[in-house]
């Protein structure tokens, strides 16, 4: 994802539902001009993210990426994806 996208991922949450695997890939862009927006947005729970879905657990970075919007709440020492 970092090398085709150019964003930096900086956090990883690992969910298994009735579809499967899937990894949230919390990221940064790489423009300088969008941090400050995407700071908000973090600070919102709303952080930017690459999202995919496996039917299971092998190779999560050969797949393909869908980019957008998750909502978050710190939950245990860790974050919890509510949307």
């Amino acid at each position: 994802m970092e090398e085709t996208y150019g964003y930096l991922a900086y956090h990883v949450i690992r969910d298994e539902g009735r579809m499967g695997v899937m990894y949230v890939l919390f990221c940064v862009s790489p423009r300088k001009e969008d941090w400050k927006h995407s700071r908000w947005l973090i600070k919102d729970g709303m952080p930017e993210a690459f999202v995919t879905l496996l039917g299971n657990d092998a190779e999560p970075w050969t797949r393909d990426f869908e980019c957008g919007l998750v909502i978050v709440k710190p939950f245990d020492g860790g974050l919890l994806r509510i949307e």
